[in-house]
């Protein structure tokens, strides 16, 4: 059976409505048999993180506009979400910033002096660890 697109999705039937009613009244009772045979026992910290290739579909100077749009929407999200955590892992990340938006880059530092911002990892830009040899590996590390 073949359906023509449509700009008015069809409205579900009440036997389908019904039938999302049910599923997830199962799925919550699921759920709730989990959760009594598996008590919390701890806490589960997230932090947010940007993975931002340097060079894939498009030229640097996009990645620089790429790298500092992101940090500049992490910075908003940091200020409107006192909880909200960040990671970044490519040192150069920062050079770029410092150079492209020494303001940014200045909140950024006041991020990292709160906690609430970490530069971790070490290298120079966030790679594959399917590298040619163990010398490109280290490299990363040595200038990162």
């Amino acid at each position: 059976m073949q359906f023509e697109p449509s700009s008015e999705p069809a409205s579900l039937s009440d036997d389908a409505i019904a039938s999302v009613v049910e599923a997830s009244l199962r799925f919550d009772e699921f759920v709730a048999e989990l959760r009594a045979a598996y008590p919390k026992q701890g806490n589960v910290l997230v932090s947010g993180h940007a993975h931002i290739d340097y060079a894939w579909l498009w030229p640097q100077p996009e990645t620089v506009r790429k790298i500092v749009r992101t940090f500049s929407s992490v910075n908003s999200l940091l200020k409107r979400h006192p909880d909200f955590r960040f990671l970044q892992s490519s040192s150069i990340f920062y050079a770029h910033v410092e150079e492209e938006d020494p303001a940014l880059f200045e909140e950024i530092r006041r991020w990292v002096a709160e906690g609430r911002w970490e530069p971790i990892g070490g290298m120079l830009i966030e790679c594959d660890t399917n590298m040619p040899s163990a010398e490109a590996f280290l490299r990363q590390f040595v200038l990162g």
